[in-house]
Order: C-alpha cells, then sequence, then structure tokens
C-alpha cells in the first residue's frame, strides 16, 4: 500500500475490505465492484449522454438491459454492452441504443 494512501479514510462509510495491491491503480478502480455501484458508468454517463438527451429531450427510458460477462465478487465486467428504449419525443420516434 503506498505510505501516503489512508485505507480506512479512502473506504468512508463502506464496509471494510483489505487493500490489495495493484488491483486498484492505475484507473482499475473504475471497474472495482467494491466501489459504490459500477464506478465507471456513474464517470463517463454525465459526460457523454448528458448532450444526447439534451438533444432529444429525453427522459427516463422504459427499458434497459446489458449484455456481457456477469459481474465477479471482486469486478464488474469489462466489456458490455448497454440497451436503453426511451419513448418518443417530438424529436424521435423512440429509440434503442
Amino acid at each position: 500500500m503506498p505510505a501516503t494512501l489512508n485505507w480506512d479514510q479512502w473506504l468512508g462509510v463502506r464496509a471494510p475490505r483489505p487493500y490489495l495491491a495493484d488491483y486498484y491503480h492505475p484507473g482499475n478502480w473504475r471497474k472495482n465492484a467494491w466501489s459504490s455501484a459500477p464506478v465507471r458508468w456513474a464517470t463517463w454517463a454525465v459526460t457523454f449522454f448528458d448532450p444526447v438527451f439534451e438533444a432529444l429531450a429525453l427522459g427516463s427510458p422504459n427499458t434497459v438491459r446489458s449484455e456481457g460477462p456477469a459481474a465477479t465478487a471482486q469486478n464488474w465486467a469489462l466489456h458490455e454492452i448497454i440497451h436503453y428504449e426511451f419513448p418518443a419525443t417530438k424529436y424521435n420516434r423512440g429509440s434503442h441504443g
């Protein structure tokens, strides 16, 4: 563990768990199931989805499903396809993507 890392503070309110060397950095923490949900989506969705949602006046999707490997106790899948189905708006006829 890096000498400058306070592991307990980094975990915050999450359940205690051991530090795993070379598992969290660089960037591996994004796929770690122990993070709060799939952090990768929380991080990137805001950046990439917001302009699309705004431009198409999208609300909540009708359905969402994913394809790909199942998560393990340690990691979320690295490669998945997420399908969203949205209700029609004045800018589309309903979308799948």
